[in-house]
């Protein structure tokens, strides 16, 4: 079990790279996107992983404002990928971030699904990638 959860952290360290895009305006209000880390999916590999980030946000005229989010991510022995997108929340909040959405790529039934918390409603599209050797 703990060589699962080692290689498990070791495939996300390797690809643990974020980078926030480019600020929207939604709503009348400024939003930031930070893409995530991708799961590839590889069977045979379970993980289940939180991923804590933590951002602080340059001020115009000086200082920063600090906000957090975690993220659960988890693969299951046939390579389906489980994975969150949350709201970001003050970093000295004890609260859970709200969740804003899941997806889930599925190899074996071909399908990558997204339910949106916002519409209350998911989509469901064509996955068409070779599953990886173990």
């Amino acid at each position: 079990m703990r060589a699962v959860i080692l290689l498990g952290f070791l495939a996300l360290s390797n690809l643990a790279v974020a980078q926030s895009s480019p600020q929207t305006v939604v709503d009348g209000r400024i939003h930031t996107r930070i893409d995530g880390i991708s799961i590839p999916p590889v069977p045979n590999a379970p993980f289940t992983a939180k991923v804590l980030v933590t951002w602080d946000q340059p001020l115009v005229g000086g200082g920063t404002v600090s906000r957090k989010y975690y993220t659960m991510v988890a693969r299951d022995s046939q390579g389906r990928v489980h994975r969150e997108t949350r709201d970001f929340i003050p970093a000295n909040s004890q609260a859970d971030p709200p969740l804003r959405s899941f997806g889930i790529t599925d190899p074996v039934g071909a399908a990558h699904i997204t339910c949106s918390q916002d519409t209350m409603g998911c989509t469901v599209v064509d996955f068409r990638a070779p599953l990886a050797s173990s």
